[in-house]
């Protein structure tokens, strides 16, 4: 979980991880990488 409510996020796309921040607060970065599931 978050430490905050407000967080920035940063995407590039869709295949590309996304960056969470959150706005005040301890200084983390959170990077939340995508799964393609195929068939």
């Amino acid at each position: 979980a978050l430490p905050n409510n407000d967080i920035q996020m940063q995407l590039n796309a869709s295949t590309q991880p996304v960056i969470f921040t959150p706005l005040g607060g301890l200084k983390m970065t959170y990077l939340v990488m995508p799964v393609q599931i195929r068939q």
